[in-house]
């Protein structure tokens, strides 16, 4: 459930809890983190797989690789990496 973080305070609410707050916790991750170009790795992993499919074509795939690595080194791009929602209430 990839979305139960902002889910979480209607899933409160429908339990009955009153006076929900929430709290949410953004990291980003800066230019020179491994986190930052993880996602490129995707495209070596599911190369074969895009290209196979014919999803895309190899030039198509390069070019949206390219795009990424110039969106990434862009110091001006804001990652946000991870997400923590807390909820609370009263019941």
């Amino acid at each position: 459930m990839p979305n139960i973080g902002r889910e979480l305070p209607g899933y409160l609410r429908a339990e009955g809890i009153r006076n929900i707050r929430v709290k949410i916790h953004v990291s980003n991750v800066n230019l020179r983190e491994y986190r930052r170009t993880h996602l490129l790795s995707l495209f070596e992993v599911l190369h074969d797989k895009v290209i196979g499919c014919g999803v895309l074509t190899e030039r198509q795939l390069s070019n949206h690789r390219e795009a990424l690595t110039a969106h990434l080194k862009n110091p001006d791009t804001l990652l946000i990496d991870k997400l923590l929602v807390q909820a609370w209430g009263q019941k």
